[in-house]
């Protein structure tokens, strides 16, 4: 039972993170459309890196919560 406690936690943590490194890339985002005249060639790296960055916490919510419904199963 704690085990399963322990993975909801988780699972909960993992999923709020990734919902705020998705708010903070897209604040990031928008802030470098903004200055884009400034930045010019490297806007496209860094916007690489940010969807990146996104992309790999939602794949870490998605593996915590797909772990937990695993661990309810057995």
């Amino acid at each position: 039972m704690d085990n399963e406690i322990n993975d909801i936690q988780w699972a909960w943590m993992i999923s709020i993170y990734s919902w705020i490194i998705c708010i903070i890339c897209v604040g990031i985002g928008l802030s470098l459309y903004l200055v884009e005249p400034l930045i010019g060639k490297y806007l496209e790296n860094i916007t690489g890196v940010l969807l990146l960055l996104l992309c790999m916490s939602s794949l870490a919510a998605i593996i915590s919560v797909l772990k937990y419904y695993m661990t309810i199963g057995n």
